[in-house]
């Protein structure tokens, strides 16, 4: 989570309490799903088309971070960033 946060700050990024709330309950949602080999529903890529490439790549790097989890699980964190990007 720590490292979530300092990369939002680092590719300076806002995020209001709320939406930090959020993405520190989805957080902990993925590590408990890397420790317990779980994952989620597979997505559809397509369905992301418009999420900028810099919030996927971001995404990307916390789930290589955290490690141990589906692909699928970037696309659903890419929106925490996306969002964060329209602040």
């Amino acid at each position: 989570m720590e490292y979530t946060l300092n990369e939002l700050e680092k590719a300076e990024l806002k995020m209001s309490e709320l939406q930090i709330v959020i993405l520190v309950n989805h957080l902990e949602a993925m590590i408990t799903r890397a420790e317990n080999g779980e994952a989620v529903m597979p997505v559809d890529a397509n369905l992301f088309t418009e999420v900028s490439q810099r919030s996927l790549n971001l995404a990307e790097q916390v789930v290589e971070t955290i490690g141990q989890l589906a692909k699928d699980e970037l696309y659903l964190l890419s929106i925490h960033f996306e969002t964060a990007a329209q602040n």
